[in-house]
């Protein structure tokens, strides 16, 4: 039967669970996480010249949060898909965004501008906005349906075009068949990597990063697998196995230097096949 390495990484692994699990229970919604963030990160006058992309978070938060409500309401809620796999996004956005500052010199990674934090927030809040639950039919499907919610919500906030579709594209990267190709293409490109290449990748790992969690990962497995049997997706219990797990953490990359320095790019080699 396939495992789970607890050595090494697996220890780094716990550490960073106790972590992450410590952020999420202090943020009780979505809201609150951006929030403490913003007040931790922001001072007055860079919040004054920042006010209208900080204003549209607010209203994107909401929309998302209230997205949610009602369709707990309807007993239409995705058991994976919600607003709290939002805030698990981005408070994992935010973890892995701390490292910026401790990069060294020589990586080849270009660190962020706030503005450009705020834009990848964004991004991260709204990545599975109106997800209907389970799984595309076709490619980028619920990413483009996200991507084309948050655009609305953003150009009526004012919020400029090109930085309205820099959003979109951070958010049809999160399509979990494409990943793979993406953080190849990514790794290919080296020092030429763009921006808008690293964003996509950082949010990718933001989007898995609690799933590869040793303990809390595998209760999003049953989320996950609860979702899918609700969607009559092909398979679902699969993900209720150890053996499903595992084919589906394979799927999972972590390519950023601060992945690297939070343990998580070793996630693959950790997964140790036998017989």
């Amino acid at each position: 039967m396939p495992k789970i390495n607890t050595s090494s990484n697996g220890e780094l692994l716990g550490a960073l669970e106790i972590r992450f699990l410590a952020l999420k229970s202090r943020y009780p919604m979505l809201k609150h996480v951006f929030s403490d963030w913003l007040s931790n990160q922001v001072d007055a006058t860079r919040a004054s010249k920042e006010a209208d992309l900080v204003q549209a978070i607010a209203v994107l938060i909401e929309s998302v949060e209230e997205d949610s409500v009602n369709r707990k309401a309807s007993q239409t809620l995705p058991p994976y898909h919600n607003a709290e796999h939002a805030k698990e996004v981005l408070i994992a956005l935010h973890i892995l965004l701390e490292e910026d500052s401790r990069l060294a010199p020589n990586t080849t990674w270009d660190p962020f501008t706030h503005r450009e934090k705020l834009l990848l927030t964004c991004a991260a809040v709204g990545h599975d906005f109106l997800h209907p639950g389970g799984i595309n039919r076709e490619v980028k499907e619920f990413e483009e349906r996200s991507a084309n919610a948050v655009e609305t919500i953003l150009t009526q906030c004012h919020i400029a075009t090109h930085e309205v579709s820099w959003v979109k594209e951070i958010i049809l990267a999160t399509d979990f068949d494409q990943v793979k190709s993406l953080h190849k293409h990514y790794k290919n490109h080296g020092k030429k990597a763009s921006k808008l290449l690293q964003a996509q990748i950082i949010l990718t790992e933001a989007d898995v990063f609690a799933s590869v969690l040793p303990g809390y990962g595998r209760q999003l497995s049953r989320k996950l697998a609860e979702e899918f049997q609700m969607t009559k997706t092909p398979r679902a219990e699969d993900l209720l196995t150890e053996e499903g797990r595992l084919r589906f953490l394979e799927k999972v990359c972590f390519s950023t230097p601060h992945a690297s320095q939070l343990g998580l790019n070793n996630i693959i080699s950790n997964i140790i096949k036998l017989g």
